[in-house]
């Protein structure tokens, strides 16, 4: 099925994300930086993300850690040109990527309903994404499926609806 024209006036409001190792900057929030950080409940035997951000780091220190597990600088993994000890822990990269972008897109969505109230809803938004400049299209590609995971858009979405910015480039 061929590809319709993407109308960019479809989507009035862009959600720019810096997805970063350490922060994510995200735009049109009054506190622009969070930590790249999550907390899993172990939950009938899987991990379910309960917390992220500031408060995943809060919480883990009053938390039993046999039965939690904090992850954070899970990006890099996506980069086949670096040297890493071995992702052991008990969520993959991508699905831990995935957890994220959800928690941080709900949270930019219910701001930007907050401000300009009910004009604008999820459909109407276009995203934008920064990768680094060495990534391999497969590392973009997982950073594609990961925001489809997250609900960002959908795999019918039309490609240009998320964007993926170079780093340097999104500096620019």
């Amino acid at each position: 099925m061929p590809l319709t024209n993407f109308d960019p006036d479809n989507y009035p409001i862009i959600v720019a994300i810096d997805f970063g190792t350490t922060f994510s900057p995200k735009q049109n929030v009054q506190y622009a930086k969070t930590l790249t950080l999550n907390l899993y409940q172990k939950v009938d035997g899987k991990y379910k993300m309960m917390e992220w951000g500031w408060k995943s780091k809060l919480q883990m220190e009053f938390l039993d850690a046999s039965n939690y597990v904090q992850l954070y600088q899970y990006k890099p993994y996506l980069d086949e040109n670096l040297t890493l000890v071995p992702w052991k822990d008990k969520v993959s990269v991508p699905n831990a990527i995935s957890d994220y972008l959800r928690a941080l897109h709900e949270y930019v969505e219910k701001k930007i309903l907050q401000q300009f109230g009910r004009s604008y809803s999820r459909k109407n938004f276009r995203y934008c994404l920064t990768v680094p400049a060495m990534w391999s299209d497969k590392a973009k590609d997982v950073m594609r499926k990961a925001a489809i995971r997250a609900g960002l858009i959908s795999a019918s979405d039309h490609p240009d609806r998320l964007t993926l910015v170079s780093e340097p480039e999104a500096a620019a």
